[in-house]
Order: structure tokens, then sequence, then C-alpha cells
């Protein structure tokens, strides 16, 4: 499983962000990604916002989302830390 947080304008569709986000980290961490890609996307802002908040952060005024991807269990994966 790859997971990983993204920043989405509020006008952009996080599906297709994700989509992107997810292909570039799959490569940069050199896992291989299920197919057809099965990616779940799960809104995140209100938490993220309440931790900025405590830690006296300003808001940056982007939606916050996670991503979970599928991966295939491969020899040479390196998925740990990722």
């Amino acid at each position: 499983m790859l997971s990983f947080p993204i920043n989405v304008a509020p006008d952009e569709d996080p599906e297709e962000a994700a989509r992107e986000h997810v292909l570039w980290r799959a490569h940069v961490a050199q896992v291989h990604l299920t197919r057809p890609i099965s990616l779940t996307v799960t809104r995140t802002t209100e938490s993220m916002r309440q931790l900025a908040s405590i830690l006296g952060l300003e808001d940056n005024l982007t939606e916050v989302y996670r991503v979970d991807a599928k991966t295939n269990d491969c020899p040479g994966d390196h998925t740990q830390g990722y």
C-alpha cells in the first residue's frame, strides 16, 4: 500500500490530482501499482486545519486529502518508509 497526503486547490478535482501524484510517488518509491490502478481518496482537511490551529500555523486555503493506492508485492520493491 502506498499512502500519502496531497494538497488540492478548492477548484481542482481531487481524483485527478491523486492520480498524477500516485504515478509520480510510485516511480520515486520504486513500487509496482496494481492494475487497474485502485485509489482511495479521503478528505482530511478538517483534521489538518485543527492540527494547524493547535500548532499556531496559518490556514493555506487548500483542501487536504489522504491517498491510498494498492501495490503489488514484487521482489525488489522499496515500500518501507513510503
